[in-house]
C-alpha cells in the first residue's frame, strides 16, 4: 500500500526566520503506537521553493539538515533567505525519504507562507 504524502502549512513572520522543524514518525504495525522513525539508514531530503530558487538540504553528512537532541530535524532559514520574498508569499515545501537501496517516497507536501 502506498500512502499519500501528509500535508502541512507553516506560517511565519519575516523577523521570526528560525529553523523550521519536523519529527519523522510512523505507526508501529505490531503495537499500533506512533514512534519516531530511525533516520540512520535513510536520507531525508527537505526542499523549499524560495524566491531565489529551490533550496534542498539532506540528513546525509554535510547535507545541511540538523537533528537536535529531541529528534527534531531542523531546516535553517536566515533573514537573507527571505529578503527577496514578497509579503504573503507562499512557497512549496517537500520532504522525501530515500532508503539505502535507492527507493524512496515523498512523505510531506506543504507550504511556507511569509506573513509580512
Amino acid at each position: 500500500m502506498i500512502l499519500a504524502p501528509l500535508t502541512y502549512a507553516w506560517r511565519m513572520a519575516r523577523a521570526d526566520a528560525a529553523p523550521l522543524g519536523i519529527i519523522p514518525r510512523g505507526k508501529n504495525v505490531e503495537s499500533g503506537e506512533i514512534v519516531t522513525l530511525p533516520t540512520g539508514s535513510q536520507v531525508i531530503t527537505w526542499s523549499i521553493g524560495l524566491p531565489a530558487g529551490l533550496r534542498s538540504l539532506t540528513t546525509a553528512p554535510d547535507g545541511g539538515l540538523v537533528t537536535d537532541a529531541d529528534g527534531v530535524i531542523r531546516f535553517p532559514l536566515a533573514p537573507a533567505d527571505l529578503a527577496a520574498t514578497p509579503a504573503k508569499a507562499v512557497m512549496p515545501v517537500a520532504v522525501r525519504i530515500t532508503k539505502d537501496d535507492g527507493t524512496g517516497r515523498t512523505v510531506l507536501l506543504g507550504t511556507l507562507e511569509l506573513l509580512d
